[in-house]
């Protein structure tokens, strides 16, 4: 590899077969106003007309100095072995993974290419690759990556905005792209935590089959359950309404145990500093009461309150729960 000064005018900025992160969110000016370039040069190799130069690594940074009006920036231009298209293909990942670990979409990228670029067999992928990777050395992860590589770019850098877990990418990656292209818009829309968005996504396929209705119609019956667009404020509470309408239409019986349950313990009348604790799902054997105090007088209050409690005729509800 040899550091050279590229004019931006001269890289094809549709040859992107060895660039794995095209979809990463573009850097601000500010941003690329602290970038020390010498100390993060693109990395790119010959393009395929004589004098073009085609991006392996760092394309955000380019399109930012693009953007800024730069005329030229430093670069890595890969020669000799390098330009193998194996060879190729790893120097770019461990560029990428010098700015830490790479998203499982970049992964799938890279799947995919070491397959079609640099004709590796799918054994010798299984066997090697997936295991640099860090992800299950086996046929059923390679054949959901080479679902994920698949996908059309719109799909991938919507799923990258996203933030998707991988665990739902994968299981994504198993659905039909029609199915695909509801669902990212949908979880984009709410930005559910990772663990979250594996049991909206659970909910979501067992009431498709379940109910017999496409993935399409229950996102939209769960847009209906929305008091108003969910607004960066008003988000958190839209997303836990629908989880709580998914959650709800899903297991309806626990949903009403769940409703007279609340009843029962706002009938207790609970001061602040006592908390008392469901069992899971209510598949648990015993509730758990917790209290807080700041001094002798608060905790004889709180004890005294906690005493009474077993001669209300609404306390003996709660065991009828469990």
């Amino acid at each position: 590899m040899r550091l050279t000064l590229l004019f931006l005018s001269d890289i094809d900025w549709e040859d992107m077969r060895y660039c794995l992160s095209r979809t990463l969110p573009r850097p601000s000016t500010a941003q690329l106003n602290r970038v020390d370039w010498i100390g993060y040069p693109l990395l790119v190799r010959p393009g395929e007309e004589e004098g073009s130069w085609a991006m392996v690594y760092g394309y955000s940074l380019a399109w930012g100095a693009k953007s800024m009006g730069l005329a030229e920036v430093p670069a890595l231009c890969l020669e000799g072995s390098d330009l193998e298209s194996g060879r190729c293909l790893q120097i770019s990942y461990q560029h990428r993974c010098q700015f830490g670990e790479a998203s499982l979409l970049e992964k799938s990228a890279l799947v995919g290419r070491l397959l079609r670029l640099a004709g590796y067999s799918e054994k010798e992928v299984i066997d090697t690759w997936l295991k640099a990777l860090m992800l299950s050395p086996n046929r059923a992860t390679l054949d959901r990556l080479k679902c994920l590589a698949a996908w059309p770019l719109f799909l991938t850098e919507a799923a990258e905005v996203a933030d998707l877990a991988p665990l739902v990418l994968l299981a994504l990656a198993e659905l039909s792209l029609p199915e695909v292209e509801v669902l990212i818009p949908f979880f984009k829309n709410y930005r559910w935590t990772h663990s979250r968005q594996r049991e909206i996504l659970r909910l979501l396929l067992d009431l498709s089959r379940l109910e017999e209705k496409s993935l399409r119609q229950i996102c939209q019956e769960c847009r209906l359950e929305e008091t108003q667009p969910p607004e960066e404020a008003a988000r958190p509470q839209q997303a836990e309404r629908v989880r709580r309408f998914l959650f709800g239409r899903r297991y309806p019986r626990l949903r009403q145990v769940e409703e007279n349950y609340r009843e029962c313990r706002h009938a207790l009348h609970l001061p602040p500093q006592i908390q008392l604790m469901e069992p899971a799902y209510f598949e648990g054997e015993s509730y758990h009461l917790r209290f807080s105090f700041r001094n002798r007088e608060e905790f004889e209050r709180a004890l005294a309150f906690i005493n009474d409690l077993p001669k209300r005729q609404v306390f003996e509800k709660l065991f009828d729960f469990l």
